[in-house]
């Protein structure tokens, strides 16, 4: 299997580089959705889904990805591991079940062989590594797969033989979602299933693996008696040309002048040493050598046996990641959980697990998991081992007092639904806790907390706290409790509500300021912030922070904001961001020119809004003077009344339009992203990158708008028409989209769409007489569909590049009584 470091050439890595810059570009809909001290609980469902802007890069890489072979085979192994993971699906609950669509399975080859069976044919093999290749190409950018899709249960059930190096990538980079209990044991079931089918195979290859191992410690064996015989000779040769028979040359006395006999024995003795010592020296080196050479066999044949055993050993049927929600209804589910996780989820990491507690539990452990959630609000555990968890969120029953439990490297853990608890000792050491609803009479005391980083209190009685709140350095979140101390040392901090406030609050550290309804007399901040959160819903509002800078201020303010309180956040501010409290546009003349300004809930638009506005949005009747928002490029109009609006046409800069309850006696045109939610009136939608459609609207209505000349009177006809066009959108065409999005709509016929690029269907209803007028639709997708009755459901598919007659009959095929 190729990777980023083998396979990818110099072409596939420098289109990586610009694919990740995609990924990596900021949009206005990802910036407005940030919120530091949102309170967001983790769930399995509808979590936030990708903007529109996020899906187009993500489209854009995959169009990139399928321009040549080469880009083909090597870009996707050239991205960061799971880039994609938050854009396949919108949440657990939809985790991907089908790998080839349905409409597409005469592609599929036939299933693979639970035993040995023969070999199969070479286009069999060359189909099944094709699929399984792309498969784990979507494995590596994030793709989450339900525990029942097909493609790998039958993979589960196939012969190991067949499977063993597709689950060993698999096993690396693999994503799987469980959705209970029982679906993880079927998914073991289906493991030891596939096992069992090479039982008859596996036995031959132990015995040959056996043999095998015999015959290379024999030639082990042999390789070492050849390597002492060579090394005895060695020395035989070492001694015959140094050794102590070595004949020394005779010399006539004559020869010899002034050369005593003493001085000639001193000199062989020194000879003699001098060879002792070069012998030594030499069976020294020797027996190093032999040494050497002998650990080198030995650890070559230990790497041999080790292979040997891993390649005889089944590689477990297992994702790298795996997410699981569980119901533990007894203790004996608690260990079944406990068992599977040690044995065939061993070698994974747990991403998401949620464990919902029906009966009382002796134990429960969790190891390994980034997010757990423990929900034993109706039935205690009476020990709970938590160990190597990014975040742990605990309820625990209303009666127990104490929490007994053994944690270990979890680095934060939230206890939430907790009115009873007063000890919680077992949390000592974890540098990030947050406790909710802790309202025990007397008080929790947290005395035990000190050392904390990161402390959230809500809504929960507390003693000994002040000690350690301010030793908390990275954040203290306080929402609804007492604040005595007068000073805090975290670099966020947020005051929600607090019960008590210190006359003078200081925040020296503090990079990151929220105050929602704090009631504190007086902030004082450090002179610059990264960002500043004020919401006050007092007839009297505190007087503002003191500070000289911030990146970002977000105010909402229930009072109108004065001018003086504009000017000294303009002058101090890059990006003023107001969710309330602005009357009227004029205000913002002073704000300098150089400050970016979002403003919204903006009483009434007759002036014009100054360039320095990116965005404006209004959610109070009244009358809209469009042409004075020419310059805003991102509008959102709320609430207008019959004749309170005048063109949109006059929204010359406008790049993205937000229509709430808003009347529409136009068409809408030439605008990038536009969405309309509960609007009314007539209208013809044509050349526009993002549409979605909301609530009510009926696409391919024949009315006439009523604004059209006409001379005739009303009869009952065209009373009841404008009665219908009070309460529903009527849509005569829709031309020149890239993508379409209908939640909640009726269509009349599919022939008023034309030039559609991408069109998504959520609970729309239509009926088998609308499918005539189907025009070429690049992808299709369909989610709660029914017929007009509501007693037929159309099929929930995906369908890509499909003829107009292909959908249809595709759609008629799938269609089914629709369950009430």
């Amino acid at each position: 299997m190729s990777r980023c470091d083998d396979s990818a050439s110099a072409l596939s890595a420098g289109w990586a580089l610009v694919a990740k810059q995609l990924l990596l570009l900021p949009t206005t809909q990802d910036m407005a959705r940030q919120d530091t001290f949102v309170n967001r609980r983790w769930k399995f469902t509808s979590p936030a889904a990708p903007s529109v802007s996020t899906k187009e890069c993500a489209r854009a890489f995959f169009n990139l990805m399928l321009t040549c072979r080469q880009l083909y085979h090597d870009l996707p192994w050239a991205m960061p591991k799971w880039c994609f993971v938050d854009l396949f699906g919108t949440g657990l609950e939809h985790a991907l079940t089908t790998w080839v669509d349905t409409f597409q399975a005469g592609l599929l080859p036939p299933p693979l062989p639970r035993g040995d069976d023969g070999a199969a044919s070479s286009t069999l093999a060359t189909e099944e590594l094709w699929l399984e290749n792309r498969f784990l190409v979507y494995c590596w950018l994030g793709a989450t797969w339900n525990g029942q899709c097909g493609f790998l249960r039958d993979r589960l059930q196939a012969s190991a033989a067949h499977t063993s190096g597709f689950w060993h990538e698999f096993g690396n980079y693999g994503r799987v979602w469980y959705s209970s209990l029982d679906d993880l044991q079927s998914w073991n079931e289906c493991a030891q299933l596939g096992n069992l089918s090479d039982l008859g195979e596996g036995a031959g290859l132990d015995e040959e693996g056996v043999d095998i191992v015999k015959r290379e410690e024999e030639v082990g064996v042999v390789v070492g008696e050849k390597v002492e015989e060579i090394a005895e000779e060695m020395e035989e040769e070492v001694v015959e040309e140094t050794g102590e028979e070595e004949v020394v040359e005779e010399t006539g006395e004559e020869e010899v002048v002034g050369v005593t006999v003493q001085q000639q024995q001193q000199q062989q003795q020194q000879q003699q040493q001098q060879e002792q010592q070069q012998q030594q020296q030499q069976q020294q080196q020797q027996q190093q050598q032999q040494q050497q050479q002998q650990q080198q066999q030995q650890q070559q044949q230990q790497q041999q046996q080790q292979q040997q055993q891993l390649q005889q050993q089944p590689v477990p049927a297992a994702p790298a990641l795996f997410s699981i929600e569980a119901t533990l209804k007894s203790q004996a589910d608690a260990d079944l959980l406990h068992e599977l996780r040690t044995t065939l989820l061993a070698h994974a990491r747990g991403d998401k697990v949620a464990v919902h507690v029906k009966a009382r539990l002796s134990s429960l452990s969790m190891c390994r998991v980034n997010e757990a959630r423990i929900c034993a609000s109706r039935a205690a555990i009476d020990h709970l081992t938590l160990h190597d968890i990014d975040h742990a969120t605990l309820s625990i029953p209303s009666a127990q007092h104490t929490l007994d439990g053994d944690f270990q490297h979890v680095r934060r853990c939230t206890l939430l639904e907790c009115p009873g608890l007063t000890d919680v000792r077992a949390l000592a050491g974890i540098p990030a806790v947050g406790l909710y609803g802790a309202t025990a009479v007397g008080g929790m005391d947290v005395s035990s907390l000190a050392g904390v980083e990161r402390l959230k209190l809500w809504n929960t009685s507390v003693a000994n706290v002040d000690g350690v709140l301010t030793g908390a350095q990275e954040e203290a979140d306080l929402a609804s409790v007492e604040l005595n101390a007068s000073s805090l040392a975290a670099r966020r901090v947020a005051l929600r509500r607090l019960k008590h406030a210190p006359e003078v609050l200081h925040l020296p550290n503090a990079t990151h300021v929220e105050l929602v309804n704090a009631h504190t007399h007086r902030v004082v901040c450090q002179a610059r912030l990264r960002k500043l959160v004020i919401v006050e819903e007092n007839r009297f509002p505190s007087p503002l922070p003191e500070f000289e800078y911030a990146e970002e201020v977000v105010l909402e303010y229930d009072t109108h904001l004065t001018a003086e309180q504009l000017a000294y956040v303009g002058a101090r501010v890059e990006r003023l961001v107001i969710r309330a409290g602005l009357a009227f546009l004029d205000d913002l003349r002073h704000v300098p020119s150089h400050v970016r300004v979002y403003a919204f809930d903006v009483h009434g638009v007759r002036s014009s809004a100054p360039a320095r506005v990116r965005m404006l949005g209004t959610s109070h009747l009244g009358y809209y003077k469009c042409e004075a928002l020419a310059c805003v490029p991102h509008v959102a109009l709320r609430y207008a009344p019959s004749g309170g609006m005048d063109s949109l046409q006059h929204l010359t800069s406008c790049k993205c339009l937000h229509l709430f309850r808003c009347p529409l006696r136009e068409d809408v045109t030439g605008f990038r992203d536009v969405r309309m939610l509960w609007c009314h009136g007539y209208t013809a939608i044509a050349s526009i990158d993002s549409l979605i459609l909301k609530k009510g609207p009926i696409l391919g209505s024949p009315h006439t708008p009523p604004h059209a000349p006409s001379e005739a009177p009303l009869d009952d006809v065209g009373r009841k028409s404008r009665r219908e066009a009070r309460r529903h959108l009527h849509v005569s065409h829709v031309r020149d989209v890239g993508n379409c999005r209908l939640d909640d709509c009726t269509i009349l016929t599919f022939a008023c769409l034309h030039n559609i690029q991408r069109l998504v269907l959520f609970r729309c209803t239509f009926g088998e007489d609308a499918l005539q007028g189907m025009p070429a639709v690049g992808s299709l997708v369909l989610r709660e569909c029914t017929t007009p009755d509501t007693m037929w459901a159309w099929p929930d598919v995906a369908i890509v590049g499909r003829s107009p007659q292909e959908v249809i009959a595709l759609l008629l095929a799938g269609q089914t009584r629709a369950t009430q």
